[in-house]
């Protein structure tokens, strides 16, 4: 089963910007990318979470 997590949109435009990000977070973008984790997107949050956290 694939690990899910939570963003918010501001993290994906720092992504999408190539901004600086931490070390954790880029591998997170870079995974969901691959198709290896869920990644869902929130107004509402100020960081990423693993959705199982929540």
């Amino acid at each position: 089963m694939k690990a899910k997590f939570v963003t918010d949109t501001m993290a994906i435009v720092l992504r999408l910007e190539k901004r600086k990000l931490p070390k954790r977070i880029r591998q997170i973008f870079k995974d969901a990318e691959c198709g290896n984790v869920d990644l869902y997107i929130s107004r509402y949050l100020s960081v990423i979470w693993n959705s199982e956290e929540l």
